[in-house]
Order: structure tokens, then C-alpha cells, then sequence
């Protein structure tokens, strides 16, 4: 396991707190510097230069080594600053060892060799450039290469710490980490035996109620089978009997087809002689004009014959006319008649169809009954199978619900350890 990943979850802690105690540290800087009498303005604008990298690290790489040597370095120019605003009394030169002890909450040597090397640089250079930023005193170079010794002197032993503080925080965070990961899949198997205990117990006292449903389904269907059976044959007889009356329909439709035809044909003749009629009709009409002129040439001797020549012209019209209206009638008889025959066919048709239907379905609901007397024998069968079921299951039952109740134990004292270690993780996060 990468023992690296529990010590940057350690630094993305530890970095952001420390970050928080070098903020903390710049009021006292300021109020420092106030008093004595040092300008504010350019120590706050050196206080927020500080600052600013750590603070960008912590943002962008909080867990990182690079940013607790950030803000190690940062603590050192704090010192530095205070310092400065001490007008360099020898007081404020314990804020360097009391810095590298805090540091070692960084869990890293390099931090504190970092911070070591950066008061070192201060102070050398300092002596030489601002000498009064260093000492309120004329002091020597003996006296820095003094406080370099007391230096060097705590940060080997608190480099020291720092890294065996990390190596512990890895070796605790892998023990932590083992554990919960031997203990989350514990409690997983754990879970599960129960889970599939306490399934397998309902199951099967489920399946044994089943059981026994099933048996008592199966006789009711026993019984349903063979009233579909005996209503099958019964179905089979009335198919037979339908089939009989639609082939004695269908023939009876034949008949009325076939005198519908002659009825056609007496319409037609009938239309024959209408036309005849008016053909004889409108030969009268003919004549009674023709006598009608003679009788006026004859004058007086004629006018009686005038007048039987005027009757016999109304009566051939009135006889047109009727004859006219009759092979109306007929022809519209005729039409009717042709729909009467095509929809008669039509019946006829689905009356053959039906026959060929009605002897399909009565060949069906024959094999019908075959089959449900078939099912019957082998629903006897299974009669005898699942009485066996019922046994098996009974016994199962038995078995899951102590397989059940061990489970249970297991996962009572699963959950004690489950306890035990949240209580260890919950240590080592603090």
C-alpha cells in the first residue's frame, strides 16, 4: 500500500493549521512594531508579501512538501520581520526556537533544514547590511556565529522528530487504514451472512407456505380440468350440431339465389312488355291523329268520329305513360333485385366459410378434450412430486432459522469490533 497518500492527508491538515497559527502571528507583529515606534505601513507590506506565497500553496497544493517548506520559510521572514520591529532585542530572537519546535507539526525535516537555512542566511547577511534590524547592540560576529550554534544545535534534534513524527503518521494511518479496510469487509461478509441467513429463513418458509398453496391450487385445478374436459366435449357436440345448421343454411341460400335469378329474369320480361305496350301505345297515337284529320275533312258527318278519335289519342297516351312508369318500376326492381343477388352471394360465401371454420374449430375443441385429459394424468403426477417439496422444505426451514440466529451472534460482535476501530480511525485524525 502507498504509504505517501495518508501522509499528504496528514500535510493537507496539518499545512492549513499552521497557515492559520502564521496569520495569528501578524497582529502581534504589527502591535510590536506600533510600539516601538516603527513604521506600520512598510512592515504590513512586508507581513502580506509574506504571507501570500504560503497562502497561494496552501490554496492550490495544500498537501504538498514544497508548501510546508513555504510556509516554514515564511515563518523564518516573520521572525526576520519581527525582529525588525523589536529593533532587534534579544528577546524576540527566542521567536526562532520556539518557531522550529512549532514547525514540527509539519511532519517534514526539510521544512525545519529550510527554516534552519533561512534564519542562518538573516542573520549573516543582516550583520553586514542592516546591522541595527539584527541588534539593539554593537554586537560581533562571534555572537551570530553563537546564535547559529544554538540553532543548529535544536534543529538536528527537532529534524529528527519531525521525520519520526512522520513516519508514525504513516505507519498509524496504515495501521488505521488495514484495520478498517479488514473491519469494512468484515462487516460486508458479515452483513451479507446475515442478509442471506435471514433471506434463506423467509424463503424458506415462504416456499413451504408456496408448497402448500400450490397443493391446494393444484386440486382446485384438477377439478377445473376436468370441467374444461367435459365442457370441451360438450363444446365439441354443439360445434358438430352448428356446422350441420350452417351447411343446411348455406344450402337454403342457394335456393333463394337461384329464384332470385328467375325473378330477374321475369323482371326482365316483364320490362319487355312494357316496352311492347308503349311501342303499341304510341302506333294508337299515330292512328287516332290520322283519324282525327280524316274526321275533320268529312266535316259534319265526321264529328262524332272526331271524338272517338280524341278519346282513343288520350287513352294510347295515358296508356304510354303507364307502360313508361312500369318499366320504370321494373328497371328499378331489376337494380334492387342485382344488389339482393350480389348480397346473397356474399352471405352465401361466408356461410361456406363459416362451414370450413365451424369444422377447424370443432377438430380443435376435439383435441382439445385430448389434451385436457393428458394434463389431467400428469397433474397427478406432479400431485405426488410436490407432497415430496413439502417435506424438504419443512426440514430446510428448520435448518435456515438456526443458520439464521448464529448469524445474528456473528454480527453482534462484529459490530463491538466495527466500534472499537471507528474509535482508533477517530484517534489518529485528530
Amino acid at each position: 500500500m502507498n504509504t505517501e497518500i495518508y501522509l499528504s492527508k496528514y500535510r493537507l491538515v496539518a499545512n492549513r493549521r499552521y497557515l492559520g497559527i502564521l496569520l495569528a502571528q501578524m497582529p502581534v507583529v504589527f502591535a510590536v512594531a506600533a510600539y516601538n515606534g516603527v513604521p506600520v505601513f512598510p512592515v504590513v507590506a512586508m507581513a502580506l508579501v509574506i504571507c501570500l506565497v504560503p497562502a497561494l500553496a496552501c490554496w492550490h497544493m495544500p498537501d504538498t512538501r514544497l508548501t510546508a517548506i513555504a510556509l516554514s520559510v515564511a515563518t523564518m521572514f516573520t521572525t526576520a520581520l519581527l525582529i525588525h520591529a523589536g529593533k532587534g532585542g534579544p528577546e524576540w530572537h527566542f521567536h526562532v526556537f520556539a518557531s522550529l519546535a512549532v514547525l514540527v507539526m509539519l511532519a517534514d525535516p526539510f521544512s525545519i533544514l529550510a527554516a534552519a537555512g533561512t534564519i542562518a542566511v538573516h542573520h549573516v547577511l543582516f550583520f553586514f547590511v542592516a546591522p541595527t534590524s539584527l541588534f539593539d547592540y554593537q554586537a560581533a560576529f562571534p555572537v551570530v556565529l553563537l546564535h547559529a550554534a544554538f540553532v543548529v544545535a535544536e534543529t538536528i534534534p527537532v529534524a529528527i522528530t519531525a521525520r519520526t513524527l512522520a513516519r508514525a503518521t504513516m505507519a498509524e494511518a496504515l495501521a488505521t487504514a488495514q484495520l478498517s479496510g479488514q473491519s469494512e469487509s468484515l462487516n460486508h461478509h458479515v452483513d451479507a451472512i446475515c442478509q442471506s441467513g435471514h433471506q434463506l429463513s423467509q424463503s424458506c418458509q415462504a416456499q413451504a407456505a408456496a408448497v402448500e398453496q400450490s397443493t391446494a391450487s393444484l386440486h382446485q385445478q384438477v377439478d377445473d380440468i376436468r370441467g374444461i374436459s367435459a365442457a370441451a366435449q360438450q363444446s365439441g357436440r354443439l360445434s358438430s350440431d352448428s356446422v350441420e345448421s350452417i351447411t343446411e343454411s348455406a344450402k337454403q341460400m342457394a335456393a333463394l339465389d337461384l329464384r332470385i335469378g328467375q325473378l330477374v329474369i321475369a323482371g326482365q320480361a316483364i320490362k319487355k312488355i312494357a316496352a311492347t305496350v308503349q311501342s303499341f301505345a304510341f302506333q294508337t297515337n299515330l292512328l287516332a291523329l290520322n283519324a282525327a284529320v280524316e274526321a275533320a275533312r268529312a266535316g259534319e258527318a265526321g264529328a262524332g268520329f272526331a271524338v272517338v278519335a280524341d278519346e282513343v289519342r288520350s287513352l294510347s297516351l295515358r296508356s304510354s305513360e303507364a307502360a313508361r312508369q312500369t318499366e320504370e318500376q321494373v328497371g328499378l326492381v331489376l337494380s334492387e333485385t342485382a344488389g339482393v343477388r350480389s348480397l346473397s352471394l356474399e352471405v352465401r360465401k361466408h356461410l361456406d366459410h363459416a362451414v370450413a371454420s365451424s369444422g377447424s374449430v370443432s377438430t380443435e375443441i376435439t383435441a382439445l378434450a385430448q389434451k385436457a385429459q393428458s394434463q389431467l394424468q400428469q397433474l397427478h403426477s406432479v400431485q405426488q412430486a410436490i407432497q415430496e417439496i413439502s417435506k424438504i422444505s419443512q426440514d430446510n426451514a428448520a435448518t435456515a432459522s438456526s443458520t439464521n440466529e448464529s448469524a445474528l451472534a456473528l454480527q453482534s460482535t462484529n459490530q463491538s469490533l466495527r466500534k472499537t476501530v471507528a474509535d482508533l480511525v477517530s484517534l489518529s485524525n485528530q
